[in-house]
């Protein structure tokens, strides 16, 4: 049985920093950057990574994992290298966090999961570049992957030795050899045609890459390749954080070519990109950018088992506690990834978390109202609270439904409702054209018309939330405008939000002038095509079914019905 989980204090861990300010607090960097304190400049040399990794870094956990009797697993060999780096504040987006080494590890290598997952099926796995197999030994104990060949190629020879030894101890088959992003031939080992190829945190090792490491990888005839590495070309200099990460990366002699000559490989028609993103990790629902769009006080709360985070939850927090705000969906439970653990065990632990919240919030706040994503199931721990003792209050579960859609192949309409099919068949006869935009007021003016010919009137938050979310999501690239205009007048629109896994369909508009020309139809499906062509998104969450007409609608592209959960205290003085 998994140990009791208590919830701690509320720390400052995963909760955003209001400005860069604090920076100083827990790193030197910047008083170096900033040419406070003296810092020579590196150069990036083999010499130079030897030093770092041969005799600072992988040989000396070499030594610590031999020493070590019996089974040491990956997960205990980065508590050996990480344990002793002190908490700091890590970057991701334009946000700050106070994490641990081993909790950003964790989300970093949940979210590599879960994009490798979504390019499956593929001959074989390989990580260039993988240090000590910190990466590729965690997702080969996944089912997910198990069918797959697993190779791993490293510039070091104490990173080689550790990945064999820990593969060894573990009895994990994978194949290792040698590689250099510098060599015109680049790896040693053989990677069959179809392969997944990957780097991270590897490339940037390379101050300058030249074309043939773009040819030499392309020589191997691999499905997809992914590239997850601080880039140079992504650092904004507009913004001092994004002026500071690209003097880190002048002072340390980083890479500062990898996203200029993949565009101008793809330009020369060598490769194609499929999706380029700077960073996108957890929820877009409870990120602080879809939350901030409210203007009102967020929270943030973690679970910890021990020094692990567990679990987390964000949500409006107002004089009265938890309130549920226009638009704002799946605002409950994240869990960490636990897909490399037993069922029982991720039961077990997923119970434990939710627990936690669900007596922490009851005792806390007077009013508490959240929204569970779909895929946290298990209700039991709301429900069982006060279970024998209800006039001391309880939570009341109510279900709703949203449907799940396969975009994986868009042009496939033969899921879709006849009568769908036939819209769509009307749509097409009419020149509606349909493009990206950043026109949120479009949106918005269509919006309020639909609403009116359905008899309903916004109120004053929703007219100002809408623009304020879709705005939010546009400028953090993780929102996705597309307007279909006949003889360029807007007829219908539609606002995505996205993220790793899905995008979510959260506002869809049509002038009433050109409902019955299909133009709703025509924008939706040429949305789908979109999202999977361009950003390589295979599932589209439609975000409700659960009002007759825009149910029926949604419910007609053949998506599959999922249910969530909305979880409200009912005080004791309320029974």
């Amino acid at each position: 049985m998994h140990n009791k989980i208590k919830l701690d204090k509320i720390k400052i861990n995963g909760v955003r920093t209001s400005t860069v300010n604090e920076l100083a607090r827990f790193s030197p960097w910047p008083a170096r950057l900033l040419g406070v304190n003296p810092y020579s400049e590196k150069h990036k040399t083999s010499r130079e990574i030897i030093r770092e990794f041969e005799h600072e870094k992988w040989g000396p956990l070499l030594k610590r994992v031999l020493l070590e009797k019996g089974k040491v697993s990956i997960e205990k060999a980065d508590k050996m290298f990480l344990k002793k780096i002190p908490d700091g504040l890590t970057s991701i987006g334009d946000e700050l966090y106070l994490l641990s080494k081993v909790d950003f590890n964790n989300i970093f290598l949940s979210f590599i999961e879960s994009t490798l997952k979504k390019l499956l099926p593929a001959s074989a796995l390989v990580e260039l570049g993988c240090g000590y197999g910190r990466v590729i030994l965690r997702l080969r104990k996944l089912k997910e992957f198990s069918s797959m060949q697993f190779k791993a190629a490293e510039y070091t020879p104490s990173g080689i030795k550790l990945i064999n030894e820990l593969a060894k101890r573990q009895r994990l088959d994978i194949e290792t050899g040698y590689c250099d992003f510098s060599s015109a031939k680049i790896t040693n080992i053989s990677v069959p045609p179809n392969a997944i190829i990957f780097t991270c945190s590897a490339v940037h090792y390379v101050p300058k890459l030249k074309n043939n490491f773009v040819s030499a990888i392309a020589s191997f005839k691999p499905k997809t390749v992914v590239h997850f590495e601080p880039c140079y070309e992504h650092c904004d200099n507009k913004t001092l954080l994004g002026l500071m990460r690209r003097r880190y990366i002048e002072v340390n002699d980083y890479n500062k070519n990898l996203v200029s000559l993949l565009h101008k490989q793809q330009d020369n028609g060598k490769i194609k990109i499929l999706l380029e993103k700077p960073a996108v990790l957890g929820s877009n629902f409870c990120k602080s950018y879809y939350l901030e769009s409210y203007g009102q006080g967020v929270k943030y709360l973690q679970c910890l088992d021990g020094d692990e985070i567990v679990g987390g939850v964000a949500f409006i927090e107002t004089d009265k506690g938890i309130r549920l705000m226009p638009y704002h969906v799946y605002c409950g439970i994240i869990f960490k990834n636990f897909t490399a653990c037993k069922n029982v065990v991720q039961n077990d632990i997923k119970f434990s978390v939710t627990e936690c919240f669900a007596e922490y919030l009851f005792g806390r706040y007077q009013n508490v109202a959240i929204i569970n994503h779909w895929d946290v199931v298990d209700m039991r721990p709301f429900l069982w609270l006060n279970y024998h003792e209800r006039e001391k209050g309880f939570y009341k579960i109510e279900v709703s439904y949203t449907s799940l859609l396969d975009i994986s192949a868009p042009k496939d309409i033969s899921g879709y409702r006849k009568g769908r099919k036939a819209s769509l068949k009307k749509s097409e006869k009419v020149k509606f054209i349909t493009e990206v935009s950043d026109e949120i007021e479009t949106l918005d003016s269509l919006h309020n018309i639909t609403f009116e010919r359905q008899g309903i009137k916004r109120s004053e938050e929703e007219s100002k939330f809408l623009p304020a979310i879709c705005r939010n999501l546009l400028d953090a690239k993780a929102g996705l405008l597309l307007i279909t205009e006949y003889n360029g007048i807007p007829a219908s629109a539609s606002f995505f939000a996205y993220d790793h896994k899905r995008a979510y369909y959260l506002f869809g508009a049509t002038d009433p002038e050109y409902r019955q020309l299909e133009a709703g139809t025509k924008n939706l499906v040429d949305s789908f095509s979109y999202l999977n062509e361009t950003l390589n998104i295979k599932e589209l969450d439609m975000v409700g079914v659960n009002s007759p007409p825009r149910g029926s609608f949604k419910l007609s592209f053949g998506g599959k019905i999922i249910p969530y959960y909305t979880i409200t205290k009912v005080p004791h003085d309320k029974n």
